[in-house]
């Protein structure tokens, strides 16, 4: 596949045709404490934009969506405004959404950012975190957890708000 082709159909990018340059933020693999969880989303600790640290656990007890994605991604570039849409609408009902960027050329992801009006942190992943949740090898790929940081969906390629509201909606609705 080409840069930024997409075939009729296929809604997701081989992560293998885009390598990732040098791991230039710290990244650990402890989970996030979770009461009864069998599926722990694992704690990290990446660089955002603005090169601050930034990790998961800083959202405990939120309803996180991670979204694993690419500058380069067309179906990831085209689920950018639902996600932005999630965060504005259900951000203060405790929702947040992370984008985990995999560009190899980390410097064009700010600019990126900006245009495209990303409200939510976005991340530069390490290869690390790749592995911890479990080696993703294409992208878009989303990971919806509760409250108690516990994984409750792995989404892999393009999928409408609407889905992700059937899936984060009764997260929200729960207590911790």
């Amino acid at each position: 596949i080409a840069q930024g082709e997409i075939k009729p159909g296929e809604q997701q990018v081989d992560v293998e045709q885009e390598k990732l340059s040098g791991d230039t933020v710290v990244a650990q693999e402890k989970p996030i404490p979770a009461k009864a969880c069998s599926n722990p989303a694992p704690n990290f600790t990446l660089k955002d934009i603005d090169k601050q640290d930034v990790s998961l656990s800083d959202f405990s007890g939120k309803v996180v969506i991670i979204d694993f994605w690419a500058t380069w991604c067309r179906p990831c570039v085209m689920g950018i405004p639902d996600l932005i849409s999630l965060q504005e609408e259900y951000g203060s009902e405790n929702l947040v959404v992370i984008g985990i960027s995999l560009d190899r050329q980390p410097a064009k992801v700010p600019r990126f950012a900006k245009q495209m009006k990303m409200t939510y942190p976005v991340l530069f992943a390490t290869n690390d975190v790749i592995r911890s949740y479990g080696n993703v090898t294409s992208i878009p790929t989303t990971f919806i957890i509760d409250r108690g940081g516990c994984i409750k969906q792995k989404l892999v390629g393009l999928h409408p708000k609407a889905e992700l509201q059937k899936y984060i909606k009764p997260l929200i609705a729960e207590s911790v």
